[in-house]
């Protein structure tokens, strides 16, 4: 019951803040997010509020996951964080890119085609249930060049 309060004063807050930021914009990423425009159509208070819950809940296990990952790939890599330390604000965006690749801090993901379509000669139908392992699609011989190494410096 107490994470389910929680949930909905964050929610609250959230709400409160996006009808702040409507009112008084700011360079931040609410402001943004209350601003976005797709189609004519913006989130509404009560959106927003779903997405921020979406965005702590979702988001944290993967972002903690893959920082314990990127600590453990400069431990066991020191050549990788010496070329990161020479020209940290050239290389983050990339390295962070390539800790995401080679730890892939989600496993796995399902989903279900929505149209028929093929993918490597494979039929695939609407309604078909599929599951993502992006552990596998992130060690494919046919899209990186040596996958099984970590290199911050990878195109």
């Amino acid at each position: 019951l107490a994470l389910l309060n929680a949930g909905q004063t964050l929610k609250g807050l959230v709400e409160d803040l996006a009808r702040d930021r409507r009112a008084h914009p700011r360079d931040d990423l609410t402001t943004a997010l209350v601003t976005a425009n797709i189609d004519g159509e913006s989130l509404t208070d009560q959106e927003l509020g779903s997405f921020f819950i979406l965005l702590v809940v979702a988001g944290n296990e993967t972002t903690r996951n893959a920082i314990a990952h990127s600590l453990d790939l400069f431990t066991r890599h020191p050549e990788q964080r010496a070329l990161l330390a020479e020209n940290f604000e050239g290389r983050i965006a990339g390295a962070v890119e390539e800790v995401v690749r080679y730890a892939s801090p989600v496993i796995w993901m399902r989903r279900t085609a929505t149209c028929d379509t093929t993918l490597n000669d494979h039929e695939i139908k609407a309604g078909d249930k599929l599951v993502l392992y992006y552990w596998s699609a992130n060690r494919d011989e046919m899209v990186f060049t040596d996958p099984e190494r970590f290199d911050i410096l990878r195109d």
